[in-house]
């Protein structure tokens, strides 16, 4: 667990280095946004590499947690699949300082920017869901011939273009998570 002075850290080197980048923020601008000493910032962290690594560790843990806990809600896969969209929907609308953080950890590697293994999250995603799909077969609500794979892989765009959408300010109803999920496992073709 992160001691409120390790929180405070992250949260301000989160958007420190979505905004400018690993190399061209300094361990000074760290220390005086958050209003701490480097000896602080070096004894909770060792040093910059540490904390970048430690921010970005810290928000795959929550991502992960999320995924955990969202698949766990509801007796059913589509109250599941609900609860893990709707999440991640919430997640961008209230974190997109997260986003920008692992977007620019992706995308934008500075010089000397520790490599981060972002496919941890979707690979504990995919996993998750396969298992959700697994055992949705086994209930009974999806047909023995269903690839539960397949779904893993296609659900887990529907989360990233969701999430994409909801950062970027695409309008989201209170029922989308609902009706994304209903036309996903429904199909949109008129019956």
């Amino acid at each position: 667990m992160n001691s409120p002075v390790n929180q405070r850290i992250i949260d301000v080197a989160t958007e420190l280095f979505a905004q400018k980048g690993y190399g061209s923020t300094s361990v000074r601008e760290l220390v005086e946004a958050v209003g701490v000493t480097k000896p602080t910032l070096y004894y909770h962290f060792g040093s910059k590499e540490g904390l970048f690594l430690a921010t970005a560790q810290a928000h795959i843990d929550t991502i992960e947690q999320v995924v955990r806990e969202s698949l766990e809600q509801g007796d059913t896969l589509s109250d599941k699949l609900e609860a893990l969209l709707a999440c991640n929907i919430q997640f961008a609308l209230e974190r997109p300082d997260v986003l920008r953080f692992l977007t620019t950890c992706l995308h934008q590697v500075d010089h000397g920017q520790p490599e981060i293994d972002l496919k941890t999250v979707d690979t504990t995603t995919y996993f998750h869901l396969t298992s959700a799909f697994e055992a949705a077969i086994e209930r009974g609500e999806l047909s023995s011939e269903f690839d539960a794979v397949v779904a893993a892989i296609s659900f887990l765009g529907i989360l990233r273009g969701w999430t994409f959408a909801a950062f970027h300010g695409a309008p989201i109803h209170p029922d989308t998570a609902r009706t994304a999920v209903h036309h996903f496992l429904h199909g949109i073709y008129p019956r």
